[in-house]
């Protein structure tokens, strides 16, 4: 019989317990965890056991916490959990050990952005990310648990969700066998549940491209997606009641011939050494989706406020040209927006706390400056131009606009290279001034 799952915190050094955030909740834990708040984006991370989930954090990990050329910033996390994850990306790339064990147990981890500077260290957000097993949301004991059906509700007020989608199940698809067709009508059916029921931007990534690399194309794969019936109405259901952005990301956290599919269907080492081949892009398009996603959801709820007569408090009304949120708006009346829409809309209070929603309001602004300068100067050159930028940062505000800067510059030109990857929304086609007129504007 399977167990239910516990939780770990791995942010906690030699704490855990079967609470839901996985330690003791003591008046100094609760003191800190107000002040850890502070811009902390929540990713919660689906997909069936073998799917790839721990390594795959592992892998990320691996590759961000060294600054890397074309990054300001790299990602620092707790000793505990530095030394779980460089432990299992160690076994990965030993070919004497064995693949890592699938965890049973559902796993906290925070990471720390860290930028660098002549004035400094500067560390302007978090990523939490929470790693689910594989029957957690499908194994009948779990779903009675109160623990787990916590986190679920936890979950659909996520500022991103992953749903890893194995490879090589996406290579039995594409070849018309039968583990392909089961592992979307049956393993990843409770990943799609959760996800129609979040209104978060949706990434699905696709691990082990390594194997489908050389013999299918992304687009192939979207097609063959897009041809089950569950997969195709998610996606349009989503786009046309949310305005998140849904992805899908190639990922090989080994990289290629690195291990090879034997006829029994086991993966084995062939000694080649690691190369993690697109392991950063889901991170980084959290900061511009989720920004984009909320910036649309607070113009279009403003918007009906406005239409229905109702008050805004004492912040200015938003054009009726749906000029960007920010023009003709004060710092002062940000907080009088907040509270009227979420008086109106309180299930946006979980993914909008206060100094998240100043950062979305101000988003348009800065992405249109940025936009308008990589025209003026090129992508390779405004991209160098953000990477000169680093040494003169003072501040974390601008430490964060900078690392939003890049982030947002790094998933369009992906987006530009390979505009297969957004099944909708997506960076290159936001247009703030739009959002009034086409926007989502539900309940």
């Amino acid at each position: 019989m399977k167990r239910v799952p516990r939780i770990v915190d791995r942010s906690r050094a030699g704490r855990r317990t079967d609470g839901l955030f996985g330690f003791d909740p003591d008046p100094a834990d609760a003191a800190e965890s107000v002040a850890d708040e502070t811009r902390t984006y929540e990713i919660h991370t689906l997909g069936p056991s073998g799917s790839g989930k721990t390594v795959f954090t592992a892998s990320l990990y691996h590759r961000m916490l060294i600054r890397r050329p074309e990054y300001s910033f790299y990602l620092k996390s707790d000793p505990t959990s530095s030394a779980y994850l460089n432990g299992v990306y160690n076994q990965i790339a030993d070919t004497d050990e064995d693949w890592p064990i699938a965890s049973q147990d559902v796993r906290e981890w925070n990471f720390t952005t860290c930028l660098q500077s002549a004035a400094g260290d500067f560390e302007p957000l978090r990523f939490r990310f929470l790693d689910y097993p594989g029957g957690v949301l499908t194994n009948p004991r779990a779903a009675q648990d109160a623990t787990v059906s916590g986190l679920v509700d936890r979950l659909r007020s996520a500022n991103a969700l992953f749903v890893l989608l194995d490879g090589q199940a996406m290579l039995a698809l594409l070849q018309n066998e039968e583990l392909g067709t089961r592992y979307l009508a049956f393993d990843i059916i409770s990943s799609l549940e959760i996800a129609q029921q979040s209104r978060c931007p949706v990434q699905f990534v696709v691990t082990k491209w390594d194997l489908l690399d050389g013999h299918y194309s992304l687009e192939q794969l979207r097609q063959r997606l897009m041809l089950n019936e569950n997969f195709r109405d998610l996606v349009r259901s989503k786009a046309e009641d949310t305005p998140a952005t849904i992805r899908l990301f190639p990922v090989s956290s080994v990289g290629p011939g690195f291990a090879a599919l034997t006829e029994y269907g086991e993966m084995r080492k062939s000694g080649r050494p690691l190369q993690p081949h697109n392991v950063e892009l889901p991170l980084l398009a959290v900061l511009p989706d989720f920004l984009q996603f909320a910036y649309s959801e607070i113009q279009a709820r403003e918007a009906l406020l406005g239409d229905r007569g109702e008050p805004t408090g004492r912040a200015p009304k938003v054009s009726r040209q749906w000029q960007p949120l920010m023009q003709g708006m004060t710092e002062t009346g940000i907080p009088w927006l907040r509270k009227a829409i979420l008086a109106r809309y309180p299930l946006l209070a979980p993914i909008l706390p206060e100094n998240l929603f100043r950062d979305v309001a101000k988003y348009a602004e800065s992405l249109a400056q940025g936009q308008a300068a990589r025209v003026r100067m090129g992508r390779q050159r405004y991209a160098d131009d953000l990477m000169r930028r680093r040494q003169g940062i003072t501040d974390e505000l601008s430490a964060l606009q900078l690392i939003q800067m890049q982030c947002e510059d790094r998933i369009s030109g992906y987006e530009e290279a390979h505009p297969t990857s957004v099944l909708a929304g997506g960076t290159r086609r936001f247009s703030p001034e739009a959002v009034g007129r086409n926007g989502y504007a539900g309940p």
